[in-house]
């Protein structure tokens, strides 16, 4: 294996690494914070005429900004996987024959796609559909936020699914890329 051919595979598993990695951390930081914040009980000065439980737009303050900084992340790690990937088929001599390699290729224009639907059509009605309830929860508009509100909850599993084949494609794609990585195996040349 050449240098290149080394360098281009290293990238292509750190990156969908990376990417499995910041995808877990967003998820699990908001398993952890959305509990925490409701058993603090909180009282936001900003938004005291609203009704609704206020840990949850504690909560969603913080996850919000976690979820945007895992969407970066992922966005960067496509780009990073998609290209090294392109560019070992292309350039580097990796075979489109191998099984391994039409898989990992199916997983990863798979991969596009859903973060395509997702930072397309679904995170934008999420975004909009946020803003919308903590807007209305601050001017204390609770039927406004409560339709907000409704239609998160709707969302809320689709994203949920999402994220979860995301998880489950970049696992499987990393798994491919290590398995087919070529190269000594661990007790070669002893």
């Amino acid at each position: 294996m050449s240098r290149a051919q080394r360098l281009c595979e290293s990238v292509h598993v750190a990156s969908l690494g990376i990417w499995l990695g910041a995808l877990g951390m967003s998820i699990a930081s908001a398993a952890i914070v959305f509990p925490t914040i409701k058993s603090l009980g909180p009282h936001l000065d900003e938004f005291s005429r609203y009704s609704g439980p206020h840990s949850l737009i504690a909560g969603g303050q913080v996850a919000n900004r976690v979820f945007l900084v895992g969407d970066i992340v992922q966005f960067v790690c496509v780009l990073a996987a998609g290209l090294t990937f392109g560019i070992a088929v292309m350039w580097l001599g990796l075979s489109m024959r191998r099984v391994s390699t039409f898989l990992r290729a199916t997983l990863l224009l798979g991969l596009v796609g859903i973060l395509a639907y997702r930072f397309g059509v679904v995170q934008p009605r999420w975004d909009e559909d946020l803003r919308q309830h903590w807007e209305a929860a601050r001017a204390g508009d609770n039927d406004a936020a409560a339709r907000s509100k409704a239609s998160l909850d709707a969302l809320h599993p689709v994203q949920t699914r999402l994220m979860g084949v995301t998880g489950a494609m970049v696992g499987a794609a990393l798994a491919l890329a290590v398995a087919a990585a070529p190269g000594p195996r661990i007790g070669e040349g002893e």
